[in-house]
């Protein structure tokens, strides 16, 4: 199997992206320093954006203000298939610029899509929005480009069916 037949695209590595609840953000400081760290997100695709969400303080932050250059992994499915020694399986890396939100209106359009996500159906949700909305912060992940790879086995296993 070639890397072309793997290879997911545009449509179907975007289904991976909304379907999907966690992803690796990986961040470099301005040195270079790499650092990853998994966090769950949402994908809007109308703004063909990431929102992730997290506390006011930290090494992404510090990176994200330094380098705003950012990659986005996401694992959307897996297979072992042990008898075969292979792994079934589709992914998502995603380039883009990340920004801090700032915008009141965005940042609780952000949290709705999150809560939708994440927390459907919660009768607290704009309570709990209310409450978290200044103090949350909110990442943006503008997507520059986005690439996909798959292994499926015989039976024809695939992300995008």
């Amino acid at each position: 199997m070639g890397a072309d037949r793997r290879r997911l695209d545009g449509p179907a590595c975007r289904k991976v992206l909304a379907q999907g609840r966690w992803g690796t953000l990986c961040t470099a400081s301005r040195d270079g320093a790499p650092y990853g760290v998994p966090l769950n997100y949402v994908f809007v695709p109308d703004e063909d954006a990431i929102y992730c969400h997290c506390a006011p303080v930290g090494r992404k932050l510090r990176n994200i203000a330094e380098n705003p250059r950012v990659s986005f992994a996401v694992v959307g499915w897996e297979q072992l298939v042990p008898e075969r020694f292979i792994t079934n399986f589709a992914s998502v890396m995603v380039e883009g610029q990340a920004r801090l939100v700032m915008d009141a209106d965005e940042k609780r359009r952000a949290l709705l899509a999150l809560c939708g996500a994440l927390a459907p159906g919660q009768p607290r949700r704009d309570a709990v929005i209310a409450r978290y909305l200044q103090s949350v912060v909110i990442i943006r992940i503008d997507i520059v480009s986005v690439t996909g790879r798959e292994n499926r086995d015989d039976q024809g296993l695939r992300a995008n069916d």
